[in-house]
């Protein structure tokens, strides 16, 4: 959702696609791998691990790629925005009960 709103919808399939490689294949292949060295399957390696350097790769190739995060206010000014706009027309809160 961040950088759907920071750099736009292509962008975000890049990050979901980066978010279904690391959490799915990664964090299973890796301990596999580990496996050669030590014959013993205790190996665990946190997902964070992984994820947290590639996170940090593809924030900067999508600073360079495409510049600067948008603002709140040009996100909400974007057609991306659009949908994510609050209503003015939104009902007033229903006053309590007394009793």
């Amino acid at each position: 959702m961040a950088v759907y709103k920071a750099y736009g919808a292509r962008a975000a399939t890049v990050a979901a696609g980066l978010i279904a490689v690391i959490s799915g294949f990664a964090t299973a292949f890796i301990p596999f791998l580990f496996n050669f060295t030590n014959a013993n399957l205790d190996t665990l390696v946190p997902a964070q691990s992984l994820f947290g350097p590639a996170a940090f790769l593809t924030y900067l190739w999508m600073k360079r790629h495409y510049g600067r995060e948008r603002t709140m206010a040009e996100y909400l000014a974007s057609q991306d925005g659009a949908a994510a706009a609050p209503r003015a027309e939104q009902a007033p809160a229903p006053e309590p009960a007394s009793i």
